[in-house]
């Protein structure tokens, strides 16, 4: 983690370069190019479930929201998040409506994260996880 804390604001127009999922470990790493030039990861720890959809050569960040921001849990961005990490791309929905209603009552409950990755162009992410860290990269260090 590098001793520094998470700042969404600081991914406003960050490119997205990669996406690392080690399913073995329940990890996922978001690699960003950030607007200030450097590079930064996001950590996503047990991972219980994610959905990415339009991955392209250019992926433009325009929003971070993590669950436990203040403010976060308006029925609507939480429910419509959730209801999409679990759909289909025809639309059809993966798990039953128990399942969903679990995922949405962990979530609220502060039993497992939401991460949501909202695009401004590119890729948009959604995922069910334990815990979310930061990985700044130190001018001296190698990815």
């Amino acid at each position: 983690m590098n001793g520094l804390e998470l700042q969404y604001s600081d991914f406003h127009d960050a490119v997205l370069v990669g996406i690392e999922h080690v399913s073995f470990e329940r990890k996922v790493v978001l690699t960003f190019k950030r607007v200030v030039g450097d590079r930064a990861r996001i950590v996503l720890e047990g991972v219980e479930s994610i959905r990415v959809r339009d991955y392209i050569c250019q992926n433009i960040t325009s929003r971070l929201f993590d669950s436990v921001q203040e403010g976060f849990f308006h029925t609507n961005l939480l429910d419509g998040h959730v209801e999409w990490l679990y759909t289909l791309s025809d639309g059809t929905c993966r798990v039953n409506d128990l399942t969903l209603t679990e995922a949405k009552t962990n979530v609220k409950d502060g039993k497992i994260r939401l991460f949501v990755l909202e695009p401004s162009w590119g890729a948009e992410l959604v995922c069910l996880c334990a815990s979310i860290r930061p990985e700044y990269k130190l001018d001296n260090q190698s990815w």
